[in-house]
């Protein structure tokens, strides 16, 4: 029970760690904004050019990072935590990506249903999703540890409307715009 808490707490910090944004004050606004625009353009040509294979794909650049929000249903049976096949490709190909950049990444598994009978286990496992996912891209894909962080929200993240979005998501949020490569 106590390691419960632990971890609640551990993904508490980590939502309000990720949730900080810089102030800039206005003389800098407008610069902040347009090299915010042009890098965050710039990582994102580089996953829509390597996952175009992959449908139902929602970009959405946010003062967080690039968000990429992907059916959940492409990695894992419903209330199961092996990869399927399928999340394996995905996943090589987002391996590749960021290959090519220094950016850090940010795994969010979000369910809004599940054959689970209650929240706490919706949310366990969620994060057990996320981990799997670290796992296969830092075992398999070779991916530093130092560059990933996986959390799993269950029903607590709130959703976009179902037809914007979809209602078990997974997210990949690239991090730190102000680091991409230059040619």
């Amino acid at each position: 029970m106590k390691n419960k808490f632990k971890r609640i707490k551990y993904s508490i910090f980590l939502v309000i760690l990720l949730s900080l944004s810089v102030q800039v004050n206005a003389t800098e606004h407008k610069l902040a904004t347009t090299i915010y625009s042009q890098q965050t353009n710039d990582i994102e040509t580089i996953f829509k050019n390597i996952l175009s294979p992959f449908e139902s794909i929602i970009y959405s650049n946010t003062p967080q990072g690039l968000i990429i929000s992907v059916d959940s249903n492409l990695f894992f049976s419903e209330s199961q935590i092996e990869l399927l096949n399928t999340g394996k490709i995905f996943l090589q190909k987002i391996a590749n990506a960021l290959n090519q950049i220094p950016n850090n990444l940010v795994i969010e598994v979000n369910s809004d249903k599940t054959n689970c009978s209650n929240e706490m286990q919706n949310w366990e496992l969620t994060t057990i999703q996320a981990g799997q996912i670290a796992k296969y891209l830092i075992i398999q894909e070779k991916i530093s540890p130092n560059r990933i962080q996986a959390i799993g929200f269950g029903e607590i993240s709130p959703n976009l409307p179902k037809e914007i979005t979809f209602p078990n998501r997974i997210d990949f949020i690239i991090l730190n715009y102000e680091s991409i490569p230059q040619n």
